[in-house]
């Protein structure tokens, strides 16, 4: 018990500290954040029943402790796989000249993108001025806290810097990933084309697994860069995000 009582006190340590630096750089209110003192708050909890069982005052029989031992050793394993997974998938770059791209949406503020589709845009932006024959499909739905649809954000964004209008192609209707793919896909002429998916870094590897299921054949994808800050959260957040789309069927 007392390795498992040393990780839930280093954990519990890191998921505060870093929830405190995520606040001051980013601020309250983002999407997921909560996770982290929530889970510094139950690692402490871990940390006081490990205690309690090591020092005897909490009598265990040895059977439970091997059973909790096995079940957080699977967790971990299946947690650091998956992370590696999606972290590594987000490090991918395209070769240019792709037939499509398709930008996916992300929250639109009152002053324009938030800083996740701010770094897709410039992402978007760079591959499209190295590959000048290449379409570009901007998908994402307006939703009720958004001025403009998350599409048209790209595409007047993309305008603005220098992409022509006429090699974009705005999907307005998508309030998902997977309807992002779905409805993008119904814009191009053949599935079997060369088609690059641009999005967060953290968020590429269950795009890509979800542009596959839908009917892509022949996709890639170009991870955008999250910030620092920010990165950490939402790359955690994707590890539930994955288990759950592939319950839903979707991956």
């Amino acid at each position: 018990m007392l390795i498992l009582e040393i990780l839930c006190i280093l954990g519990g340590i890191f998921c505060l500290g870093y929830y405190i630096v995520l606040t001051m750089t980013v601020g309250f209110g983002i999407i997921f954040s909560g996770f982290w003192p929530v889970t510094a708050a139950l690692l402490a909890a871990g940390a006081f029943c490990c205690r309690k069982v090591r020092t005897g005052i909490w009598n265990l029989p040895m059977g439970w402790r091997r059973t909790i031992y096995v079940i957080v050793t699977v967790g971990i394993i299946v947690f650091a796989v998956l992370l590696l997974w999606i972290i590594r998938t987000g490090r991918q770059r395209p070769s240019p000249g792709a037939k499509y791209c398709i930008v996916l949406g992300c929250k639109v503020n009152d002053d324009g993108p938030s800083l996740s589709l701010y770094y897709r845009i410039k992402a978007a932006e760079e591959y499209l001025k190295a590959s000048p024959e290449t379409v570009c499909i901007v998908s994402g739905g307006k939703g009720g806290d958004e001025p403009v649809s998350e599409a048209n954000c790209i595409a007047e964004e993309l305008i603005r810097r220098g992409i022509p209008e006429e090699r974009i192609i705005r999907e307005t209707k998508s309030f998902s990933t997977k309807e992002n793919i779905t409805n993008s896909l119904a814009l191009m002429d053949s599935p079997d084309a060369e088609t690059v998916i641009i999005s967060s870094d953290y968020h590429m590897l269950r795009a890509l697994l979800i542009a596959r299921k839908t009917g892509l054949a022949n996709v890639h994808g170009c991870g955008a860069y999250a910030g620092p800050a920010m990165g950490v959260n939402y790359t955690v957040r994707e590890v539930p995000a994955l288990i759950k789309d592939w319950i839903c069927g979707n991956l």
